[in-house]
């Protein structure tokens, strides 16, 4: 007998395990294609019906909405190539889409914008009816202080029931009442005959809106042209201003570099006068020296001029004999001098001598010594 191969069902086991897993992980992404298909085609069909109430056609109209049907793997595989042409034809285009989406965008605020302005006439009417309540608050919590003030104080005093004054205190109160409410007519009368004249004027607006004329176009078209030219002129003009401005900035800074120049310069013209001043400050000290000097000089001279106004000259005799004895004395102090040089001279021989006897311990000849002693007999 041959052996039986018992992996056959065990395959067979393990296949339909796996495909019922892989069809397990693929149903979440279906779920979610056929969720985005379902909403492409509520807002498909929505942008159709408001199309088709309005009574107008466009370009997305000739093409119709995705629709999905779930298939198995294999029928998908069988019919890939035959869905291809047909898919080409369900599907919308980029631009067809956009247009949808943008459509429902614009309603989604449009709705948003509505919604809002609902809201806000309802806070409007709320902080109204609020301010209305609490003006009568205010009204009622003062009328009744005045009701305690001039009845009820009374009637806890003892004294009888004031019943004119009830009556008045009534008869002020409906009065009051009254010019509110003529008050209110009136104001109402006026709001009405505004809003009267604010949807005349709507409804003028409206019909010369829809009066409009090809003439009126061309006007406006004109109008236009005009503008047009206006704006490029104003545009010359500003890049005018523009060039005008650059060469008043660089007018500006070589204006600025120059006074700076000039500050520089002047700086050091100021350093020189406070050096031309100081300069100024030492001569005229030593002016002022000088001119003391001047006056001690002047002293002097004064002083001179008046030894030589009392000077006195000599004689001819008197000079003459002034100098033959200004001779006499000139002669004897040439003689006195010649003595005295002699007597060095001697002096200086005789220390020598003295020398010479300190040396060799014994007297010079006596012929020396009168030699020596000659010359001063014939002094």
């Amino acid at each position: 007998m041959e052996p039986t191969d018992n992996r056959g069902p065990e395959k067979t086991v393990e296949e339909t395990r796996g495909t019922e897993s892989h069809k397990m992980a693929y149903f979440p992404e279906c779920k979610h294609a056929m969720n985005i298909l379902r909403f492409e085609n509520e807002l498909f069909q929505n942008y159709v019906n408001e199309l088709e109430n309005k009574g107008l056609t466009g370009p997305v109209l000739n093409a119709s909405p995705r629709r999905f049907t779930p298939e198995s793997p294999s029928r998908r595989r069988s019919r890939g190539h035959s869905n291809s042409s047909l898919n080409q034809q369900l599907t919308l285009t980029i631009e067809q889409q956009y247009e949808i989406v943008q459509h429902a965008v614009d309603n989604l605020q449009a709705e948003l914008a509505k919604s809002q302005y609902e809201n806000e006439l309802v806070v409007e009417k709320n902080k109204a009816a609020l301010q209305n309540a609490m003006l009568r608050l205010g009204g009622n919590r003062q009328a009744l202080y005045e009701f305690k003030q001039n009845l009820v104080n009374e009637k806890e005093t003892g004294k009888p029931f004031p019943v004119e004054k009830f009556i008045k205190y009534i008869e002020e109160c409906l009065h009051t009442r009254e010019m509110l409410i003529d008050r209110l007519k009136q104001k109402n009368i006026c709001l009405r005959g505004k809003n009267k004249k604010i949807q005349m004027q709507i409804l003028k607006n409206e019909e010369i809106s829809e009066v409009l004329r090809e003439g009126d176009f061309s006007h406006l078209q004109i109008q236009n042209q005009q503008c047009v030219e206006r704006i490029a002129e104003l545009k010359q003009e500003i890049l005018r201003l523009k060039v005008n401005a650059s060469q008043t900035m660089q007018t500006l800074t070589c204006l600025k570099a120059t006074l700076m120049r000039h500050l520089q310069e002047s700086n050091t013209i100021d350093r020189d006068i406070i050096l031309c001043q100081n300069l100024l400050q030492i001569m005229a000290a030593k002016s002022t020296t000088i001119e003391e000097e001047i006056q001690l000089a002047d002293e002097e001279r004064r002083q001179l001029k008046m030894r030589m106004a009392s000077y006195r000259v000599p004689t001819v005799m008197e000079y003459m004999q002034q100098q033959a004895q200004h001779n006499e004395l000139k002669h004897t102090i040439a003689n006195w001098e010649r003595k005295v040089e002699i007597t060095e001279v001697s002096l200086r021989g005789l220390q020598r001598v003295c020398k010479h006897v300190t040396k060799d311990g014994r007297l010079p000849k006596l012929q020396s010594c009168q030699k020596m002693e000659q010359p001063e007999a014939g002094i």
